[in-house]
């Protein structure tokens, strides 16, 4: 069986815990140019676009403010940036009832030392914002389980190209174990990706000793493109794309990415609102073969 096979299979098996709650909404790279305080219209058309949807939860893979300037960015700058953030994207969607599931990306907390201040902010502002049901052993805001009505998820903090830390590997297994034992679809989510999509960033990846297995969804941002892909071992690899920032072309190719976010169906199925209109479209773009994967059709 190919793994494209593998993973729809496991689809009408795995999936079935979101059919019973609302979609949930992928989004990422929502940032502007460094140190901007500002939003591109289009983030709170999309925050406009995601509440209709009624999703049980949005994760978002990283990237939600423009750190990582230099030189480096004042305290009370990135407070600013942190206070616009929440104005246009998180308390909208948590005045719905909305679950926000974030995870650090290299302009919100990069892991670099002279960004320490940084991932001081990172943790001061979600501290006071942690969703419900963090499960014991989680490292909230960096790495942490929350159970939903729709699956496991696992956020992890992945802000530089490099092997996952030990203590997320064996975080991750456990979650891992959990989930199949549970019966649970389990949703991964990091800003760097596990697999190279975009040009230009081919080494701005991550590796783990834990492979994606069928059934699971491991979703990205950082790479500025839309691909939803197979690999080998059956995972389904989503490369979210960007809201704010700008569009990448996908590895072999001039064509650049939509604008966008990505909402997993109450049938399980990844579906891309690309802007402008942000209605729901075809998931098959970009390259039917990218590197290891091959494109979800």
């Amino acid at each position: 069986m190919s793994p494209v096979s593998r993973w729809l299979a496991c689809l009408s098996l795995c999936l079935s815990a979101w059919a019973q709650a609302g979609p949930a909404v992928l989004i990422a790279d929502l940032n502007g140019r460094y140190g901007s305080t500002e939003y591109h219209a289009r983030v709170a058309e999309a925050v406009a676009a995601i509440i209709a949807l009624e999703p049980e939860a949005v994760v978002i893979a990283g990237d939600m403010i423009a750190g990582q300037a230099k030189p480096a960015l004042s305290d009370e700058h990135i407070a600013a940036m942190w206070a616009s953030f929440d104005q246009v994207v998180y308390q909208p969607l948590k005045a719905e009832g909305i679950e926000v599931l974030a995870v650090p990306g290299n302009h919100d907390a990069s892991i670099y030392a002279a960004y320490s201040h940084e991932r001081q902010a990172y943790e001061r502002f979600w501290r006071s914002r942690a969703p419900a049901g963090i499960s014991e052993g989680s490292q909230f805001p960096w790495y942490y389980n929350v159970t939903l009505d729709a699956g496991r998820f696992v956020g992890l903090d992945v802000t530089a190209p490099g092997a996952l830390s030990d203590e997320q590997e064996r975080f991750l297994e456990q979650h891992r174990e959990a989930a199949k034992s549970d019966d649970q679809r389990l949703l991964i989510a990091s800003h760097l990706p596990l697999y190279p999509l975009a040009v230009g960033r081919n080494a701005q990846i991550f590796s783990s000793s834990l492979q994606p297995e069928p059934g699971e969804i491991w979703v990205s941002g950082h790479h500025h493109v839309f691909y939803a892909g197979v690999d080998a071992g059956g995972g389904l690899m989503l490369g979210l794309p960007p809201l704010g920032g700008n569009r990448r072309a996908w590895i072999g190719g001039e064509e650049r990415s939509p604008f966008g976010f990505v909402s997993l169906s109450d049938d399980g199925t990844p579906s891309l609102y690309a802007w402008p209109g942000l209605g729901p479209e075809a998931t098959a773009i970009g390259p039917s073969e990218l590197g290891a994967l091959r494109r979800l059709e």
